[in-house]
């Protein structure tokens, strides 16, 4: 649960785009957030782990403790596929 959640009633935009972070973390990492929470607030943040630079610094705008700082869903999607026309996050 991100911040903004104990605090506002209702859920906003801004609330996925945390939870699409968490998600990608998740993915990229295939680790649990259970050490960035404790309880319902967020504690701590995630360590870094080993995954491309591009996508740590995705995941930490995402993260962003003010909701209003993280990108929108198009700022997400022209990043992502500016990794692809680079050649980046391609299977092999």
């Amino acid at each position: 649960m991100c911040r903004e959640q104990c605090y506002y009633d209702g859920y906003y935009y801004f609330t996925a785009i945390h939870s699409f972070g968490i998600l990608f973390y998740q993915v990229l990492f295939s680790e649990d957030d259970d050490h960035i929470h404790d309880g319902a607030t967020v504690k701590i943040r995630p360590r870094e782990p080993e995954i491309p630079d591009k996508a740590w610094q995705l995941i930490q705008w995402c993260c962003t403790e003010d909701p209003k700082e993280r990108p929108t869903i198009d700022q997400l999607v022209q990043e992502m596929e500016s990794w692809i026309s680079l050649g980046q996050f391609t299977s092999s």
